[in-house]
């Protein structure tokens, strides 16, 4: 069963050094995860489900990114793309999770999750 994830639980897994770093795909077996794939990894989601899955295919995971808050709406206008891709994007040209949840903590919130 797909649970509901809070903000700070996503800030906390991003920040908690259990997860190691991979881009391009929401985990890869013997790799890691990106930031989503560890968004979709505690929200239930087996890593057997998500293994080579692309990044931008959150949806069909029941996963929503489109509330960020203002820097992120302004990315999304600027770069004419979806917000899942901003943050696939952030991820895969370097940002560690760590940078990736000071991004979540300093100013936004998702959609349908709880803002503390």
């Amino acid at each position: 069963m797909i649970k509901q994830i809070t903000r700070k639980e996503w800030i906390e897994a991003l920040k908690s050094g259990k997860y190691e770093q991979t881009t391009d795909a929401l985990y890869r077996r013997g790799v890691g995860y990106c930031c989503l794939g560890v968004l979709c990894s505690i929200a239930g989601n087996s890593d057997d489900t998500l293994d080579g899955v692309g990044t931008l295919d959150l949806s069909r995971f029941g996963i929503d990114v489109s509330g960020l808050g203002v820097w992120y709406r302004e990315a999304v206008e600027e770069a004419d793309c979806s917000p899942a891709a901003v943050l696939a994007s952030k991820n895969d040209s370097g940002f560690t999770f760590n940078q990736i949840a000071d991004l979540l903590i300093f100013d936004s919130w998702i959609r349908g999750m709880e803002q503390d």
